[in-house]
Order: C-alpha cells, then sequence, then structure tokens
C-alpha cells in the first residue's frame, strides 16, 4: 500500500528507513554465522600460538640447561687446571726447599768427618782402642749378669719343686684322714 506510490516526503522516508531496517535486520542474523566461523580461526589462531609458544619454551628451556651445563664444565675444568697448577708450584717448592736443606745438611756432615781426624790428631788410633776395650767390657759384664740371673733362676725353680713336693705329701696325708677331718682342710 505504501509501497505503490509514497505520498509524501515522509512516506518515502518510511519506505526508505523500513528497506535499511530490513537490510540492517538481514545483517543481524548473519552475525552468528560470521562469529562462528571468526571465533574458530581465532580459536585456533590462538591455539597454534600457545603451542608454538610452549615448543619455544620448551627449546630455551633446553638451551638454557645445555649452555648453563657447558659453562659449569667450562668453569670445572677451569678451577682443575688452576687448582693442579698452585698444588704442582708448592709441590715443587717444598720439595726444593727440602732438597736444599739436605744438600746443606750433606755438605755440613761431610766437613765434619774430613775435620774429625784432626780434632783427636795422633791419638785417633788410642781412641779407637780404648772404645774396643769399653765395649768388650759392656759385653763381659752383660754376660756375668746374664749366668748369675741364669743361676738364681735355677735355684727358684729347685726351691718351687721343693714346695710342690712338700704340698703332694701333705695332700695324700690329708686324703689318708677321715671325711670328717678332710672336710675341715677344705674349707
Amino acid at each position: 500500500m505504501l509501497t505503490d506510490n509514497p505520498r509524501t516526503a515522509r512516506d518515502a522516508l518510511i519506505i526508505e528507513l523500513l528497506g535499511d531496517i530490513g537490510a540492517v535486520h538481514d545483517e543481524i542474523k548473519k552475525i552468528p554465522a560470521n562469529l562462528k566461523g571468526s571465533l574458530r580461526e581465532s580459536l585456533e589462531l590462538i591455539a597454534n600460538a600457545v603451542e608454538e609458544a610452549e615448543k619455544t619454551s620448551q627449546f630455551l628451556q633446553q638451551e638454557t640447561q645445555s649452555s648453563l651445563k657447558a659453562v659449569s664444565e667450562m668453569q670445572v675444568e677451569k678451577l682443575n687446571k688452576e687448582t693442579s697448577a698452585v698444588i704442582e708450584e708448592l709441590f715443587s717448592k717444598a720439595i726444593s726447599n727440602e732438597i736444599r736443606k739436605t744438600e746443606r745438611f750433606a755438605l755440613n756432615l761431610q766437613e765434619t768427618l774430613q775435620k774429625f781426624p784432626s780434632y783427636f790428631g795422633n791419638q785417633y788410633k788410642k781412641l779407637c782402642y780404648l772404645m774396643a776395650a769399653i765395649t768388650i767390657l759392656v759385653i763381659l759384664a752383660c754376660g756375668f749378669g746374664m749366668t748369675t740371673l741364669y743361676l738364681q733362676s735355677k735355684s727358684w725353680e729347685q726351691r718351687s719343686v721343693g714346695i710342690f713336693n712338700a704340698y703332694k705329701e701333705q695332700q695324700n696325708i690329708i686324703m689318708t684322714l677321715p671325711d670328717n677331718e678332710r672336710n675341715k682342710f677344705r674349707k
């Protein structure tokens, strides 16, 4: 009815407005379908981005661990080399000091031994004879002392055998006594 011929400008505007509202209505009906498609695409993009981020994170974590391991191995190797060098240096210093001390001691001992006969002069042979005589006297004194101890121990052995024989005789006499008398000796 109004679409056949618009009578006034107002009717024309209403007709045009109704056409625009219809077009807007059609566009609104298309929004859920468009949203589903674009939402699905957005979710797929987000999922792919999250997956890529996880892969990147794992890769970075592995790279970081391998880098840290390599750095720590290098530091341990460096520390081992430094420690070995320090120990070697200290050891060589200590050994060289001890070798110098030993050399000085050996030289001092050698000089003393070379000067030894001059300390005693012509008395050197007499000193050797005196030392030999003292050694022989000490050996004789030790032999005399050991002989004395041996004889003393023989005497003690004979005494202990005599005491044991006397004890056996007493036991034999006690065994010949009546039981009530024998019990007195047992307590």
